[in-house]
């Protein structure tokens, strides 16, 4: 007689992550199917509903029905003078539509001409609400996220925002376009048709949106995570102990039944806090935050409140986003009943950090470039999944450190570069004080 061993108990959390994904998967494509059939509505109150919906709609599926069912994003997003926005509509030259993002955020940092506009459509004419005009020229876009954008003659990338018009140019227009093209590359020393490229020339500033910031040609003061030798860097300038009349710091709470989990950037602004009330270190990795979570869950009594901050360092690190999401999910997953989790969304980090990053050596200022993007167009993404999957628990750092007019790069007032001004990475007094300001108004939003 065959005896059948009973088998293995099934890990309970385990069981419920798999329950989880798949409800995750299940809302996912219900979303993209809904929002997509009301896209190819002719009625005008269903367009209406759908529009107030799109605040709270991440970019990453915002993508997907544009992939799905090309020009839903336009009719989504568009308004034209004199008719009405259809997704089957041909574009003419001529045609005029004026970007219009309903108070969604996301769409308003990530959603490029390139996302409105059909592949075809090479050449396009972008107008700011102050009346000036830039034409563009299609090309892939060299920011990490993907997919096609529109350039100006000297190989500028061109954003759009609210109140933004998009008019697709006659055939004079292009030949314009062209000739201004040749010029303007010659100008700013990229080369031409026919012309030999310039020498590289060393980089030596950085656009900003509040102006350029000279490079300092020393390494500043750093604080991520060394990935190759795992050395803690140093915390950044001016974090120290001074009271708070001296700094015009803005105080958080102080309280035991509030706890900061985090990095450096937790370090930053949570300083003011005696040490019992954040469990936070320079370098630290999701990985290593959710050991500390257990810590400050498994206390008596348990705190009230958690600030949960993490990611940087693991993006720094080339890590995806969906890996460090899955960590956050599972730690957000383990807080009980009675104690409130809040989710910070992680800042960008400047091109200056990557420039002067001497771990990087080897590489060259394209590269360093290029990885700084890459890692940018990953916390994006991150963060995308953070303000769908927590609306009410989510402090947005993100969006009130990112460069109003640069895309996926901090501003310059909040995370300054240079010489004697920081890092590019760790916010500085201004940056300090916003994030505290969130986190306080987040308390009273859910007292």
């Amino acid at each position: 007689m065959t005896i059948l061993e009973n088998p293995p108990p099934r890990d309970q959390e385990a069981e419920k992550r798999d329950v989880r994904e798949e409800c995750d998967a299940s809302c996912r494509q219900l979303k993209i199917k809904s929002l997509t059939d009301w896209a190819d509505t002719a009625d005008p109150e269903k367009l209406d509903t759908v529009r107030g919906a799109l605040p709270y709609v991440s970019l990453s599926i915002l993508l997907a029905i544009e992939n799905k069912s090309p020009g839903a994003l336009r009719v989504l997003f568009c308004t034209k003078s004199g008719g009405v926005v259809r997704r089957d509509d041909p574009l003419n030259p001529g045609d005029e539509f004026q970007v219009v993002f309903r108070g969604s955020q996301i769409a308003n940092r990530g959603i490029g001409a390139g996302n409105l506009i059909p592949v075809d459509k090479e050449f396009v004419i972008i107008r700011d609400p102050s009346g000036k005009e830039t034409r563009g020229k299609r090309k892939p876009r060299n920011d990490g996220r993907g997919g096609d954008g529109y350039y100006d003659p000297s190989g500028k990338y061109i954003p759009i925002f609210d109140g933004y018009t998009i008019k697709i140019p006659a055939e004079a227009d292009k030949s314009q376009y062209t000739r201004t093209s040749s010029r303007s590359m010659s100008d700013s020393g990229i080369a031409g048709p026919g012309q030999t490229p310039p020498p590289p020339k060393r980089l030596e500033t950085q656009q900003s949106g509040r102006g350029e910031l000279p490079h300092s040609t020393e390494t500043p003061s750093r604080s991520m995570l060394n990935p190759s030798t795992a050395n803690p860097l140093r915390t950044p300038p001016n974090q120290g102990r001074r009271g708070a009349e001296r700094t015009g710091r803005v105080e958080l709470p102080h309280s035991p039944d509030i706890v900061y989990v985090g990095d450096s950037l937790t370090v930053g602004y949570a300083y003011n806090n005696r040490e019992q009330q954040y469990i936070a270190k320079v370098g630290k990795r999701v990985s290593e935050m959710a050991k500390d979570f257990d810590q400050v869950l498994g206390r008596t009594p348990p705190p009230k409140k958690i600030v949960l901050l993490g990611g940087t360092n693991d993006f720094y690190g080339r890590a995806k986003y969906s890996d460090v999401f899955k960590i956050i999910q599972s730690m957000v997953a383990r807080v009980p009943r009675g104690v409130q989790i809040f989710i910070g969304t992680v800042p960008f980090m400047g091109e200056y950090y990557f420039i002067n990053d001497k771990n990087l050596k080897g590489l060259t200022a394209q590269q360093r470039a290029e990885r700084c993007r890459s890692v940018n167009a990953q916390i994006a993404l991150f963060n995308d999944e953070i303000r769908e999957h927590y609306p009410s628990q989510c402090i947005d750092f993100n969006q009130a450190l990112a460069s109003p007019s640069i895309p996926n790069q901090p501003d310059a007032k909040y995370i300054p570069s240079g010489k004697r001004l920081g890092d590019g990475a760790h916010p500085g007094r201004e940056g300090r004080n916003a994030m505290s300001r969130l986190v306080v108004d987040s308390f009273s939003r859910t007292a």
